[in-house]
């Protein structure tokens, strides 16, 4: 972080000795970390697919987003109990403590972790760098022994991140969902919100095999200014025996216009001592 100190000296044109002075003092301080795990912010697997988490989405702002980030990341793995999170940390099927490390990314093989019960586990990667407080992110995790498909959701458009994963739009904001879903069977993808939004509306188009959603923005006024909205994309699989859905979900958050206290203007220069013109 950085102080400056801003003068300005006014003074007569015939006579310096008549002047005023005033400063202003401006402090740039510096932005803090964000942690991020790629992907939604809960998510639903199969035991039998091998887990990924990302974190190299975790960005210092300050910074140039091609830059180096410079970042140190490490993980922990909870339990809850579906009150509290659980002190112990996650251990595989065999009992051992899972094994985290301490890279960008995090890997567990098929089959390592048993079928999560009544509550998730909670992977949570801590991002630090010198010089600045660390920050957190964390990924709900429920793990079922069926096979499911995996569904990854990617954001394209006029949009901000925010720390918690959701983006923030202006109601008149262009933007783009697309999901993958990771089945080579007969699928059917779908989008649906938790709010009273119908995807059907002109302002939505949605892909013909259901894999995309854009939201066009201008003049639709169907995503109203200050409300939140959970977009979800579901893949589903029939099988012989059973069917299975998989699902990503995507907090969308649209920016309140600003509002401030009334101003108006007045012109007094060089009115002759007419009334305030004000406009």
């Amino acid at each position: 972080s950085s102080t400056y100190v801003v003068s300005l000296t006014v003074s007569m044109r015939d006579d310096v000795s008549k002047q005023s002075s005033s400063q202003m003092v401006i402090s740039v301080g510096s932005l803090p970390l964000i942690a991020r795990i790629k992907g939604s912010a809960s998510r639903l697997q199969s035991t039998l697919s091998a887990l990924a988490l990302d974190a190299r989405v975790s960005s210092d702002p300050d910074l140039d987003a091609t830059a180096d980030q410079g970042l140190a990341f490490k993980w922990a793995c909870k339990r809850s109990d579906g009150i509290s999170v659980s002190s112990q940390s996650c251990r595989d099927t065999t009992g051992a403590l899972l094994s985290l490390g301490n890279s960008s990314t995090l890997h567990v093989a098929a089959n390592k972790l048993p079928a999560t019960t009544d509550a998730p586990y909670e992977f949570t990667v801590t991002v630090s760098k010198t010089g600045k407080s660390p920050a957190t992110y964390t990924l709900s995790l429920t793990l079922v022994t069926q096979d499911i498909p995996n569904v990854e959701l990617a954001v394209y458009g006029e949009f901000f991140r925010q720390a918690d994963g959701s983006i923030k739009i202006n109601a008149n904001s262009v933007f783009k969902l697309d999901s993958t879903c990771s089945t080579n069977a007969s699928k059917t993808q779908k989008w649906s919100t938790a709010q009273e939004v119908a995807l059907t509306a002109p302002a939505f188009t949605v892909s013909t095999g259901g894999d995309s959603l854009i939201y066009t923005g201008e003049g639709s006024n169907a995503l109203v200014a200050g409300a939140s909205y959970l977009m979800t994309s579901s893949c589903t699989v029939v099988g012989a025996e059973e069917t299975v859905v998989g699902s990503a979900e995507q907090v969308v958050v649209v920016n309140s216009p600003p509002a401030g206290v009334p101003c108006e203007t007045c012109l007094v220069d060089g009115n002759d001592g007419a009334p305030c013109v004000k406009a």
